[in-house]
């Protein structure tokens, strides 16, 4: 699976849990940062949103993952990450 296709894949749950909430359609894009940029979303939703594409992905047996849109910084600190950068890491897990 392309990074562009597990992208799509992350955009769709993304736009399923916003639906879901009953939050308002917003635009989610490459560089939309779920934590922050989508209302509603926060870490309690990240883990439920990780959760469902850990599934889709075959990627269930990583029960170590709370969150794929939480990273670390170039100083080891957490951080929010863009759908792009959730993408990258999948596709990583994948390879």
């Amino acid at each position: 699976m392309s990074k562009s296709e597990i992208e799509k894949n992350i955009i769709e749950e993304l736009s399923k849990a916003q639906s879901e909430a009953g939050e308002d359609e917003t635009s989610i894009e490459s560089e939309t940062v779920p934590i922050g940029d989508l209302t509603g979303f926060d870490s309690l939703a990240s883990v439920a949103v990780t959760c469902q594409c850990l599934e889709r992905f075959g990627l269930n047996n990583h029960t170590e993952i709370i969150s794929i849109f939480i990273g670390k910084d170039k100083n080891g600190s957490s951080c929010a990450l863009n759908v792009a950068q959730v993408a990258y890491s999948i596709f990583k897990l994948l390879s």
